[in-house]
Parts: C-alpha cells; sequence; structure tokens
C-alpha cells in the first residue's frame, strides 16, 4: 500500500506540474501575438544614419481609439518584436512621427518595424533594414590661434567654417585692455584650460572684442550652418548634432568629462569641435557654477530682439540628449563658455 501511496502522489504532483506548464504556455501564446498589417502601420525609410544613431518614421494609416501603443522595435536580426527587442515609444497624438534609434552600433545592420497595439494584439508594419555608419572625420585641423594672453587654441575646419575646438580662457580683450567684471575662471590652471572661462554677454558683444585678431563671437546664423553641416539632414527642432559635437567619454569610467546617467547620450566627436560639459556660472549675490559635467553652453553675439534686452541667444548641448538646442532666454548676466570663428 505504501509503495502505491507513492505512485499516486507522484502521479498528481506530474499532473500538476503539466498543467502548470500548459497555463504557462497558453499565458505565453495571448502574450505574444503578433500579427503583420501594413494597411494599418507602415515603417518609412530609416533616415539621418550615423555611426550610433538613426531616425524612423512612423505612419498610423488607420488610427483608431482603442490604440493602446505605438512606436517601433528594432534589433540585429530580422523580425523584431517588441518584448524581445530594443524599442521606442511615442506617447503623442499624432498619426505621422518621427522617433530617434540610439545607441546603436558602428557598422551594423539592424532590422527595424514600426508597430501598434490594439487590445492584446501587436500589429506591424513592413520591415526596413539599414546600416550604422564607420567612424569618419568630417573635419580637417586648423593651425590653430592664440590669443593675447599666449594662449593657444586648438581649431577645425568643419566645411567653410573654422572654429575654435576649445573653450576661449582670455582674461583680457584683444586690444590688451583686462577683463575685470563678467568673468569667473578656475582656481585650478588645468581645469581652466579644460574649460575655459565663463563670460557675461556684455564681455561677449563688447566693442574691444573678445576673441584674438581675426577671429569673431559666432552670430546665431553661424551656428545654424554648423549644425547643418554636421548633420545634413537637419531640422531646426529635430537634429542628432550634438552627438558628433560632443566630446567622447564618460567621468564615471575615466574616458572623458561628461556624467553618464541613464538617459545619457554619448559623443563621438566626429566634427572634431569637442565640445566640453563647461556647464554655466551664476553671477549675483551668490554666485555659484551649475551643471558642469551635465551641458555645455556657448554664447551668440545675437541680443534676443532689442540691444536693450535683458537675454540673448545662446546654444545648448546636454548629456541626455542628442540635439543642439537653440536658446533665447538665458540672461545676459550669465557666465556661459565662448567659442570663436574665424572671420
Amino acid at each position: 500500500m505504501k509503495s502505491l501511496g507513492k505512485i499516486v502522489i507522484v502521479s498528481v504532483l506530474f499532473l500538476v506540474f503539466n498543467v502548470a506548464c500548459n497555463n504557462e504556455d497558453t499565458k505565453s501564446e495571448v502574450i505574444e501575438e503578433y500579427l503583420v498589417d501594413t494597411s494599418l502601420v507602415e515603417t518609412k525609410p530609416i533616415e539621418n544614419v550615423s555611426i550610433n544613431t538613426a531616425i524612423a518614421g512612423i505612419t498610423i494609416k488607420k488610427s483608431a481609439a482603442s490604440v493602446a501603443l505605438k512606436g517601433i522595435c528594432w534589433s540585429t536580426t530580422p523580425n523584431p518584436k517588441v518584448d524581445k527587442n530594443d524599442k521606442m515609444y511615442y506617447s503623442g497624438a499624432l498619426d505621422n512621427f518621427d522617433l530617434s534609434l540610439l545607441n546603436l552600433k558602428e557598422n551594423t545592420t539592424y532590422y527595424a518595424r514600426a508597430f501598434v497595439k490594439i487590445s492584446s494584439t501587436f500589429y506591424y508594419g513592413n520591415e526596413v533594414v539599414f546600416t550604422t555608419k564607420t567612424f569618419e572625420k568630417i573635419f580637417t585641423e586648423g593651425a590653430g590661434v592664440t590669443d593675447v594672453d599666449g594662449n593657444e587654441y586648438k581649431t577645425v575646419k568643419i566645411a567653410e567654417q573654422e572654429w575654435m575646438a576649445e573653450n576661449l580662457r582670455t582674461t583680457k580683450f584683444n586690444d590688451g585692455t583686462e577683463i575685470t567684471t563678467g568673468v569667473w575662471r578656475h582656481d585650478s590652471a588645468e581645469l581652466n584650460k579644460i574649460y575655459g572661462a565663463y563670460y557675461s554677454w556684455e564681455n561677449i558683444n563688447s566693442a574691444k572684442k573678445i576673441c584674438p585678431t581675426g577671429w569673431r563671437v559666432p552670430k546665431a546664423a553661424d551656428c545654424d550652418t554648423l549644425i547643418k553641416r554636421v548633420d545634413p539632414i537637419f531640422y531646426m527642432t529635430k537634429n542628432v548634432a550634438a552627438i558628433k559635437l560632443k566630446s567622447v567619454g564618460y567621468a564615471e569610467n575615466s574616458t572623458g568629462l561628461w556624467r553618464k546617467t541613464d538617459s545619457s547620450v554619448g559623443g563621438t566627436n566626429e566634427s572634431g569641435f569637442n565640445a566640453l560639459p563647461a556647464a554655466s556660472y551664476s553671477f549675483g549675490i551668490n554666485d555659484y557654477l551649475l551643471g558642469i559635467g551635465y551641458e555645455f553652453i556657448f554664447w551668440t553675439a545675437d541680443s534676443n530682439g532689442a540691444a536693450t534686452s535683458t537675454t540673448a541667444v545662446s546654444y545648448y548641448i546636454a548629456n541626455y540628449s542628442d540635439q543642439v538646442t537653440k536658446q533665447f532666454a538665458d540672461k545676459k548676466l550669465t557666465g556661459l563658455s565662448c567659442r570663436c570663428i574665424k572671420e
């Protein structure tokens, strides 16, 4: 009887285990309900492919109130799926939109499909294939330039422009006059050489001229041209130029100066521009350095509107973004970096 009891117990356990496995299989089948329906969703050809980014366009052809999710997924093997591969969701109301694919591998072939989820079913659009680029310099080294203090700067030629590849750190205007207000420098000579000085816009726009002879503070139009040259498929509200302008590496692993967070987008410095996260300096009752390691902001020669305006135009690159942002609200008394352009 004891042997029979053991047989009964083993049989019951096997039955329970078998039912449990069957239930898991059933659940898996419900979760992985996938259909290809190109009449519902379309994946556009991939554009603006770089060594580690690309832009994907999605069109929802038959918009429905029941659409719970929409976006794109991608992988290095055909037929990518939402639950198994990289993906990006879109939470907006548009039925025709673009999404940036980030942190891709250099010289790698990817497969991408747009998707929508209706009820428990994912519907996929057509599959598109693209290959990321191999690293190539898009600049040539310039002859360099020396300021009135004797500081030497590397320069880069990007198309028809030549830029400083370092932040200005002069203590004088180019006529030899000392800059006494609206400027802040690091106490450490090493940090001052790396990050440069922080100037108020009044110094940037001074008639005495802060850049070395033959060079000038860039206008907003110069910066727009820079972005267009670095990112040929150009959108002022959506570009990936920041990746190519940022210096390489992160402070956390001693490979660079940018701070790494969960949302960080690393730089390739394909442009040679070498944008460093110098951040900004607040002049006032409580002077302080804000955001070092997380952002690079540099002045233009353009006031925001009338010359009497208290704000001016600057350009902003963040550690978490692939885009260069044109800003209009930085106060002229704020200390920002300066990158000179050759006249």
